[in-house]
């Protein structure tokens, strides 16, 4: 049985843990991981603490349900496109936006009279975010301290189109491609936008959505 720390949650530990493994190959793209049950019974843990941890390499990127069985499997980071609300779970666990091996590149930070639909969505709202440095918490995570006001509801729009060319420079893809679209916008319970945030992605990227079902649902 795994000895767990006394200074840290054991599901961070645990967590850890599995990502050292994919980090050194021992678990490669495709691999599963344990069960709930047996993560609980090697570790000596409830499977809550079990589900805690695997929640948490999920939402890191590491992880997802998809293999065979439904099994939680590891994930290749490269086809990996996650969507607002993953990303704002990660902010939220973990204080950082990016999993391992994903990053933003900031090109230009600029004031810039807004397009009319960037306009309408951000209301009297004016982030001045005018460095081109990584934001590990990112932008709106950033504008939620800056402000005090937190992103409570959120809504991703997802859509297609033919790539420009500028989107094939940045993407390292030739044309004619298509390429996905995803809106994110983010408010706080009195109609703050905490973030107005559009992203590209070319093919080879798929998105996930994991949830669950109740009788509200019905």
């Amino acid at each position: 049985m795994p000895k767990l720390e006394q200074s840290r949650p054991p599901y961070v530990q645990i967590c850890d843990h599995y990502k050292s493994l994919i980090t050194r190959g021992d678990l490669s793209p495709g691999d599963p991981i344990p069960t709930l049950r047996k993560i609980a019974e090697e570790w000596g843990v409830s499977q809550v603490t079990a589900s805690k941890a695997v929640n948490l390499l999920q939402d890191e990127g590491h992880v997802k349900i998809g293999g065979p069985g439904l099994r939680t499997v590891v994930v290749d980071p490269k086809t990996v496109n996650r969507n607002g609300h993953d990303r704002a779970k990660s902010v939220r666990r973990t204080g950082r936006i990016y999993t391992p091996g994903e990053y933003a590149k900031i090109q230009t930070a600029e004031i810039v009279n807004a397009p009319d639909h960037v306009a309408d969505a951000l209301g009297d709202s004016s982030p001045k975010l005018l460095v081109t440095e990584r934001i590990l918490e990112g932008s709106w995570g950033y504008v939620e301290q800056q402000t005090g006001k937190k992103a409570t509801r959120g809504r991703d729009q997802i859509s297609t189109r033919l790539a420009t060319a500028e989107d094939a420079q940045m993407l390292g893809i030739e044309l004619p491609a298509a390429v996905k679209v995803s809106t994110t916008f983010l408010w706080t319970d009195d109609g703050f936008v905490v973030e107005y945030g559009v992203s590209v992605a070319g093919a080879g990227r798929e998105s996930t959505y994991d949830y669950t079902l109740s009788d509200d649902d019905e």
